[in-house]
Formats: C-alpha cells, structure tokens, sequence
C-alpha cells in the first residue's frame, strides 16, 4: 500500500502545483497611456514609435525589454528607463531616456607640420 502512495502524492502535488501556479499569475492591464520623459531632439512620436509599444496591448516582461533595446539600437540615447503609474484600472506608462549629445563644433590645436584645411578635409 505504501508503494502506492509515493506516486499518488507526488500526481496530487503537481496537479495542485500547476493549478495555484496559473491562479497566481497576474495579468496585466492594458497599456492607457505614454509619457515620454527626457527627449529633446526627438518628439515623443518618435520614441513610441522605436519603442515599438502599442496603446491597448499589456505591458510584459519581454515587450519592455523589448522596447528598452529598440531605443537603444537607434544608437540616440544613453539612458533608457520604463516606468509605470497606476491610474484606477489604467496603466500609464513613462519612457525616460536621455539623449545621446550630438559634437556640434570641434578645433584643431598644435598643428604644425600641416595646414589646417588639409587636416579638415
């Protein structure tokens, strides 16, 4: 009897484990809204946009990674952070990046050995 009694307990603990498994995960809302913080050269249109996040669909795991390194391999920011904010039953999500700087003049010093405009060009 006890032989039997092993392979029944161990059947009632993964059928019970399963069930309370999928009781427990937690679905989550629909994303309401975006806010996009910290974009300057970038309007708030294009950062949704590479980060691929769609309005009504729910915010996971895979699809903020997802979106995080979509704005990372636009190679314009430098710091990429998705937060969220519960609004009742509304899901508001908030990009903040921080943009990548753009080298807007540069000079030469100490050259000597050859003309200025040759090193430029």
């Amino acid at each position: 009897m006890s032989r039997f009694l092993l392979p029944l307990s161990l059947v009632a603990w993964l059928l019970l484990g399963t069930g309370n498994a999928s009781a427990q995960e937690a679905v989550s809302p629909p994303v309401d809204s975006i806010i996009v913080e910290g974009a300057v050269r970038n309007t708030a249109r294009q950062v949704i946009s590479f980060s691929g996040i769609q309005l009504g669909q729910p915010a996971t795991y895979r699809g903020i990674q997802r979106a995080i390194q979509g704005l990372f391999a636009t190679g314009q920011f430098d710091d990429v952070r998705v937060d969220q904010r519960q609004a009742g039953d509304k899901l508001i999500l908030i990009l903040v990046v921080k943009e990548r700087p753009l080298l807007q003049r540069w000079a030469l010093r100490g050259v000597e050995k050859l003309e200025e405009g040759a090193v430029r060009r």
